[in-house]
Parts: structure tokens; sequence; C-alpha cells
């Protein structure tokens, strides 16, 4: 399919954009339903590898193709399976298997053609090397659950000319393909059927097992093949077993019809099956909804603006009388769902910390807070900004994401410390992963996503029902972060949606720090492929400041010439909270107070002074996008400087701005008694699922073979002991949508799929691809 040809850039075109996928995933339904097929597979070889016709676009459009497919695999009410053959090897570069994962049953592992007489130099290897297998399989697919994973086991050799008959194994040269056989005739390739007519009338030399390879090897004069049989077939499950695998697949049904390698013991059926011509089922009329039709994932009006969260700045007690200081004890819970201390950090032994000794003190009172407000939920937030600035905290986060052990220990480390300080989650903030000028390396791209994984893992097995979620930026700095990855460890992503201009712009123009505009044009860009429910929209609570070039041009697009003088009680260049500037608006403290159409922001000027920022009109207009875009609510940073406003209310006004100080009935610390960290789960180890599937694909062209070559056809090939099998192969027409590899092939869908009449349980599966 990905040869050169008119065929080779369809996935790539059919992956490209919305609409396409739309409508190639409406055109799989109709498609499943109308020849009576249980799911599809796919097989495209390959997205990104140049070589192959793939583009750098590949790499997510693939991931949001397999989340389409989901999408209105979901809505239909059938029980669709969707899976997808992927290489072992070095293309395993061009998938994005985390984020592919969230999508799919499980991934078919091609763990074969490893090596053959494209190898240079012209050194025999085995092409199911074991070890192979097991580094490429630790390298590419770090991170993804053992039940999502499917072990390739191949029913082919590959096959070799030696370049010496005395040099006969591993390791010895070759001089190109072994000759074609009579029944395959494919020069380098082999069937197991074909080995075993050779091996039972003695034209060999050499039969034997490589322990090296944990492959098999036979040769005759110059003719050499590598394969495997029953010996290292067993050595293959017991891996896939070992590694708490969904099971194995054969590559392919046809050739060795004798043998299941799926099935311990091999030998299932007889080499000549009596065909099975069941009682027919008579295709379903294509009746598929509209395209249009399809649902947006994760649009769940039971979650859709459930969620109003706030981060609480621990420091805000430090603030002068006069500057609203706010403490664990009289920080505004109402209307809130959620709120997070901020913050923690990771300390020297890379475990969570306290970002200061004295903030042990606080924990205990801040929890307090739900006594009074039954439902809240307190989390606890690590990082921030300042966490990577210059200085011993920056490189934390990458080392502690580095490795296994350290994610395990640190995982642990919060599972004790939630535990020991009564707080219901975790919100990471690393400000940010990969980075140049945050300390960042090209590694934390995919580390974060493994270091999700395993608090997810630990919070999974631990009896609370903790929280995960993470402040991400919506802006330039958005490329840093694998959010479709990340996305299915975490409750929800927390948008940091503010802070797209300050002083820091170059041309020194003003622009609105909350542009509404650009807010959506950033979750657009980045953010293709997250669900609704997995993002909750950020409220600023402070303006970004700026001194005026010419008090006479005060509005968005005017020039500046730095940053607005420290207010009072923010003290910080640049930065002003929203009840200073209710403050000086109150004091008549203005020239101007506008909201602004075109950002849907308000700005305020006086003199050279001119804050950009966000207030009731502004808020009404952000919540209601969130909205529209069915996500899981709004967050507020920070409660503290809008201490009488709550922006994740309609309204606003949610409590008086001084409260009456909270000092509920203690709760006393739990004691640290969290399991150790060798005892964390590992993710998708799921004994109800392991090696449960035994997946085979059937070569259609397999009965084209000649009498005396085994032809297989859709009434004789081998079910016996087979959960899945898959027709191979259909294709991406040029109207881009799911089409039969040739118009004959339809005659076979049905009698393919009847194969399930005579062998209940069976599942069928369409591969498009190849």
């Amino acid at each position: 399919h990905n040869d050169p040809g008119e065929l080779q850039p369809r996935f790539g075109q059919v992956a490209a954009t919305q609409a396409t996928r739309q409508a190639f995933a409406a055109s799989v339904v109709t498609f499943l339903r109308q020849y009576g097929f249980d799911g599809l597979d796919l097989d495209w070889e390959y997205p990104v590898a140049p070589d192959r016709g793939g583009t750098s676009a590949d790499y997510g459009n693939y991931v949001l193709l397999c989340q389409e497919l989901h999408a209105q695999f979901d809505a239909a009410p059938e029980d669709f399976l969707l899976t997808m053959a992927v290489p072992v090897g070095y293309a395993s570069q061009y998938f994005d298997f985390i984020g592919l994962s969230q999508y799919l049953d499980w991934f078919n592992l091609m763990s074969y053609d490893l090596h053959g007489t494209w190898d240079s130099p012209k050194i025999i290897g085995a092409h199911t090397d074991m070890d192979e297998i097991e580094t490429y399989i630790a390298d590419y697919f770090e991170g993804i659950p053992g039940n999502k994973m499917v072990l390739g086991l191949a029913t082919y050799g590959r096959t070799y000319t030696l370049a010496d008959p005395a040099c006969a194994s591993p390791g010895c040269a070759f001089v190109g393909a072994g000759a074609a056989t009579s029944c395959i005739q494919s020069p380098g390739l082999v069937s197991l059927f074909e080995i075993k007519d050779m091996i039972a009338a003695g034209q060999y030399d050499a039969v034997a097992y490589d322990e090296d390879s944990k492959s098999m090897y036979m040769s005759h004069d110059l003719f050499y093949a590598s394969y495997d049989a029953t010996e290292s077939f067993v050595e293959k499950r017991a891996f896939a077993s070992s590694e708490c695998m969904r099971g194995t697949m054969v590559w392919a049904v046809d050739m060795s019809q004798d043998e299941n390698p799926t099935v311990d013991g091999g030998n299932s059926s007889p080499v000549a099956p009596t065909p099975i011509v069941p009682t027919p089922v008579t295709p379903a009329p294509v009746t598929a909804a509209p395209v249009t039709s399809a649902p947006v994932e994760g649009c769940n009006n039971a979650e859709k603006m459930t969620v109003r969260f706030g981060y609480f700045q621990s420091w805000a007690q430090w603030r002068t009388p006069n500057c609203l200081p706010i403490n664990v004890y009289n920080v505004n819970t109402n209307g809130y769902t959620h709120l997070a201390y901020s913050f923690a950090k990771v300390g020297a032994d890379l475990l969570i910390s306290p970002w200061n000794p004295s903030d042990v003190n606080e924990y205990v009172p801040f929890n307090n807070l739900k006594v009074a407000n039954p439902g809240l939920k307190t989390l606890i937030a690590i990082g921030g900004w300042s966490h990577n600035d210059p200085g011993e905290l920056q490189p934390r986060f990458g080392q502690v994401a580095a490795t296994q052990a350290t994610r395990q220990a640190f995982a642990a480390s919060v599972v004790t410390f939630l535990r020991q300080y009564g707080f219901d989650g975790l919100d990471l903030d690393w400000e940010y992963p990969v980075a140049p000028d945050r300390g960042g390396t090209s590694a934390d791209y995919g580390n974060y996503v493994l270091l999700c994984q395993e608090l997810h893992a630990q919070f999974d097995a631990a009896p609370e029902d903790f929280l995960l979620t993470m402040a991400v930026p919506v802006g330039y700095a958005s490329q840093y972060f694998d959010f479709i990855g990340l996305s299915q460890y975490l409750d929800w992503f927390n948008l940091m949606s503010y802070d797209l201009h300050g002083t820091w712009d170059s041309p020194k123009i003003i622009g609105a720090h909350t542009d509404m505009d650009e807010i959506e044009t950033y979750i657009a860009d980045y953010f293709e492929g997250i669900p609704g429910n997995k993002m909750v929209l950020g409220l600023a609570t402070y303006g970004r400041t700026y001194t005026l070039a010419d008090p006479a041009c005060a509005s968005p697009g005017c020039a500046f010439v730095g940053a607005g003088a420290a207010t009072s009680c923010i003290q910080s260049p640049g930065l002003v909270s929203l009840f200073e500037i209710k403050d000086m608006i109150a004091a008549g403290q203005y020239d101007a107070v506008a909201y602004d159409e075109d950002s849907k922001s308000m700005y305020m000027s006086h003199d050279l002074f001119y804050a950009s920022y966000d207030a009731t009109e502004s808020f009404v207009e952000k919540r209601a996008f969130a909205s529209s875009e069915c996500m899981r609510g709004t967050m507020v940073w920070a409660v503290d400087m809008s201490q009488d406003e709550n922006p994740t209310v309609d309204g606003g006004n949610s409590s008086p701005v001084a409260p009456t100080p909270i000092v509920p009935t203690p709760v006393t610390p739990a004691p640290v008694t969290a399991a150790p960290v060798t005892s964390a789960p590992v993710e998708g180890c799921n004994n109800a699922e392991k090696m449960t599937v035994r997946f085979g694909y059937f070569q259609s062209w397999a009965q084209w073979r000649t009498p005396n070559c085994l032809p297989i056809n859709v009434y004789n090939v081998n079910t016996n002991g087979y959960t899945h099998l898959a027709y191979s192969f259909a294709k991406v027409g040029a109207d881009l949508l799911i089409s039969p590899w040739n118009p004959s092939d339809v005659n076979e869908y049905v009698p393919f799929n009847n194969l399930k009449v005579a062998n209940p349980g069976l599942k069928t599966l369409i591969a498009i691809g190849g």
C-alpha cells in the first residue's frame, strides 16, 4: 500500500484533516456493518518515513485519525475493535505509541523482519532475534501497558544465498537473497510449510536452534533460512507472558496451516481441513449516519463545567495588612470545587518536598477547609515558574522523570505525602519540559509522559481516589508537551490561558495577556484530539502592566517602553492584582477603563500606567467559550488576588472581602505508611486479559497458490485456537474511504465472517494497508 504508486499518499491524505478523518471513519463503520466484520486493523507502513511516502505531519495525524475512529466506534451500538499493526525495529520511531495507545484496543507488534537481504554489511542475522525484539520493545514501547501489546510470530522465513556453504550459521556472509521457492515464488522468502517439506524430504545439511537469537535456521548447499518453529515459538510466547501482554498474533495463518503458533503445542488442525460452508449471513444494509453527526470526543454533559478550580498562593499570607493578606484559614472557598496549595518542590533527593519547612504547619489547616465545605477537594501543586528559574531546583523535574527508578521513588513519595497531610491529589506544574531556556532537554518530552504513567499507576493501586492534574501553557510553550500521551494518565489539564503578552514582547506593542482569539487559536493548534472533559480553562485574577510610550495612545496595539511600575501590594513591575485594579478604579485613579471587543478582555490606564486584565464581562465570555467546547470547567490563578470574586462562578461575587477565619476541628495527619517503591504495580499487567488474544492474519491471495502449494481460501482457513482473524487487505480508495483491494474481494467477506458460525467467540477484522 505504501510502495511508490497511487496508493502511497492515501493514508497521509486521510489523516491530514478533520473532514477526511471523519469521512473515512464513517465509511469504516458502514463497511464493518455491511459485511459483518467486528473491527478494523490499521497497517500503515509507515507514517513519517520519507522512503515510504511519509511526512512529519503523519506523526500527530495518525493519532488524530485513531481518535476519530475511536469516537465513531464508541458512538456505534456495536462493540467494534480497533487494532494496529506496528513495526518492532528502526521504523518504530515513526509512531507516537503513547498517543495512539489511548484509542486502540491493542498493538499487533510486527516482531519479525529484523534482518534480511537488505542488511549491510551482508552478514546473516536472525529475522526474529529475541534479544533484539526485547531491546526494541524496551526502547520504543516504554510506558505502553502489557495489555495493549500482542506479540507477533512469523510463519515464514527469510532466506539467503551463502557466500560459503562451509559457513552456514548466524554471523556468516551472504551474497544475496535465497532462490525463490516453488510455492511462495519470492526471492528471500519461504513459508513454514515449505521449510517443513524440505526437512521431511531430507533436503538440508543443517537444522538447528540458535540459543543467542532464540530462533531456528536451516541450510542446504548455498540456501540458508532463518525462521521460527515450535521451540522458538514457545520462547516467544513465554516472553509475551512475562511482559503481561494481551497475547500473540501470527503472520500469516495460511503459511502454516497445520500449526497455530499462538497455542502451546502448536498443532491444532489437519493440513487439509474440511471446508466450512455455514449458514449464510446476509450483509446488513448500508445505513451509516452522516459524517457530520459523529460525536465530539469527550463532550460529556455529566462532567461539562463541573470543575471550579482555584490555586492558592501560600506566600499571600505575607502581604501587609492593607494588601489583603490571605492565609489557609481565610482563603475564599465559596463556589470552588477544588483548591490547590501552591507550591511544593522536588527535593534534593528527587522526592516531593515542602517548598519551605514551615509549610507543613499549613497543610492540615488548609485541608481542614473541607470540613466546612463538603465536596471540596484539595491538591498540592508542585513546581511553578520559579522552580525552573536558573538555580539548584531547575534540573530536578528532568532528573525525576529521567529513569524508571526515580519515577517510581517520586510517585511513592507523593502517595506518602498526600496521605500524611490529607490532600486529595497532585497538580504538576513543570514550566517547562524540553524548553532550552528553562533547563529542558529533548528527553523531557517523552519522560514527562512516563512520569505521569508511573504516578497514575501508583495512584490507581492506592485505595484513595487520588486526582492527578497538570498546569500547562497555552501559547508558544505548548509545543513542549505531548498532550495526547499525557492525557491518558491525567484527570485533566489546567490550561494556563493567560500571559500571552507582557513586557517581554518584541516589538514593544501592547497585547492583551488573555486575548480570547489567541487562546482559541492556540487550543485549536496544540490541543487537537484532547477531549473537552480533559481541559479546564484558566482565568487570571491579575493583570499585566506596561509603561506607555505615549499616554495619548492607551489601548491594545499602542507602544510601550517597559513594565508598569510595581504596585504597593504585589510589588512586582509588570504585574497587578485584580483587587488592586478595583481599588484604583474605586478611587478614581484612571483615565480609561474599557472592554476590548477584539480580545474579549479589559484594560485600564492612568497617565503612563496601563493594565491588561479580565473582570466580570470578560470572565463571562471565557466561561461561555469553555462551555461551548464541552470543557470540564474553569480554574483561577489565583484565588487570593481577587478574594471578593470567584471568576469560575456566574455573577462572580461569592464571599465578603474579609471572610471570617475558618478554624475547623483539626484533622490529625496520617502516619507515613507508604508501600515500598518496588511494590508499585506495572501499568496494564491485567491477569484477566493476559495472553487471552490469539490473533491471525489471513492473506487473501493464498487462494491463488497452485494445488501442491496449500492454497487456502475463506472456507478452509485454519480457525482452530484463534480468537481473532483478520482478512488482509482492504485499501484506502481514491475517494479516501475504505475500499476492497480488489472488487472480487466483496464476494469473500461474508463467507469469511461466516467462519464465526462454526467458531463461537471468534472475532473477525478487516485489515487495511500492508
